[in-house]
């Protein structure tokens, strides 16, 4: 399978798992809290749940973005996907130093590097091509 391939699969996962998760913010909050979260609803954090839903939605939407550029060869398409990678491992990071939170490394800090990788190989195969 060429890197291509992969990045852009990669992107598409994450695209599908980001949208599904802004959608659970923002049309079920309270459910989404508790159950993914392991935090008790009060009504003061629901401004939590449009800012991260809408924040998911955007994230999305640059995923979408970066897939479509890199399809049609346009290298705007693979440096937005190292932006989103280099954003979620320094998210993953920031929530490890300020939190000490392990599963932020494990969920974005590997994604976030797999993604930054992909697209600079992706980048690397189209320039020399």
């Amino acid at each position: 399978m060429k890197v291509k391939q992969i990045f852009l699969a990669l992107l598409g996962l994450q695209g599908a798992v980001e949208f599904m998760i802004s959608m659970m913010l923002l049309f079920n909050f309270r459910s989404t809290l508790e159950q993914f979260f392991g935090i008790t609803y009060s009504s003061p954090l629901e401004v939590f749940g449009l800012i991260l839903g809408l924040y998911l939605l955007l994230l999305t939407s640059l995923i979408v973005l970066s897939i479509r550029w890199t399809q049609q060869g346009n290298p705007a398409g693979t440096a937005l996907g190292m932006l989103i990678g280099a954003f979620l491992m320094a998210v993953a990071i920031g929530s490890f130093v300020k939190f000490g939170d392990v599963n932020a490394i494990y969920v974005d800090g590997i994604r976030g590097l797999l993604t930054l990788v992909l697209a600079i190989m992706t980048r690397k195969k189209a320039v020399n091509a």
